[in-house]
């Protein structure tokens, strides 16, 4: 499937579909937008370097790590979803499953994913570069991110009982987990390990005797700020 112009619907219903997009550029702006992607269940966008967005792609599996442009991709209805994003270049990912399984993989450009996640599962592996994951709504699912080098920021502010887990490289990171009165941090088991770097961790939420908590924080002026106002243990 050749792409040349922004479709409004892309129907396919191979198991695989091949899809190359090859259009004019344009100067600050999407060279193509896909607005709606469904009917296969894989997706592999082959080499390119036009910058372009994919809205509302209902798919298993979505390719892009041979495309050296920009690649932004916004989810459709919600499900499990796993993507691959550019290994050279920016990837912004959006998923809206929120009881599924989500799996990202980036590359050496700076990569931005933001998830609906609730109770399911969300996995980020980035690459180098300044890199943000952000689940807003994440309470008792799983939370992984493994990252190159580079500054990365990672927020879960719904947290509650949900298994995080954050390999974090060298760089300056950025952590916040949890809101100030949202309520307790109860069943949560966090593992937080950076390389070098001046890191920020927050916990904005109380802990309880069944939270655990381990930080591995690499050489750096490294800062726990801990900002619930109520109890906080630690061992």
């Amino acid at each position: 499937l050749v792409v040349e112009a922004s479709q409004t619907a892309v129907n396919s219903d191979a198991e695989t579909t091949n899809v190359t997009v090859s259009a004019t550029a344009v100067a600050n702006a999407a060279d193509v937008t896909l607005t709606t992607l469904v009917g296969g269940e894989n997706y592999i966008f082959t080499a390119t370097s036009n910058d372009f967005n994919v809205d509302g792609v209902v798919a298993a599996d979505v390719n892009a790590s041979a495309v050296t442009g920009a690649f932004d991709l916004d989810q459709g209805a919600a499900g499990a979803l796993d993507v691959t994003g550019s290994a050279t270049a920016a990837n912004t990912v959006t998923f809206t499953g929120t009881t599924h399984t989500n799996n990202f993989i980036g590359g050496t450009g700076n990569d931005a994913v933001d998830a609906a996640t609730t109770t399911g599962s969300i996995t980020a592996v980035v690459g180098n570069g300044t890199n943000s994951v952000i689940t807003a709504a994440l309470t008792t699912g799983n939370l992984v991110v493994n990252s190159g080098i580079g500054a990365d920021t990672v927020t879960a502010a719904a947290l509650t009982d949900a298994n995080v887990t954050l390999e974090l490289s060298n760089g300056d990171n950025v952590v916040s987990l949890g809101t100030v009165g949202n309520g307790v941090l109860d069943d949560a088991t966090i593992v937080i390990i950076t390389g070098d770097g001046d890191d920020s961790v927050t916990l904005n939420e109380n802990t309880t005797a069944n939270t655990n908590v381990t930080m591995d924080l690499g050489s750096g002026t490294n800062t726990l700020v801990l900002d619930a106002g109520g109890n906080i243990s630690l061992d």
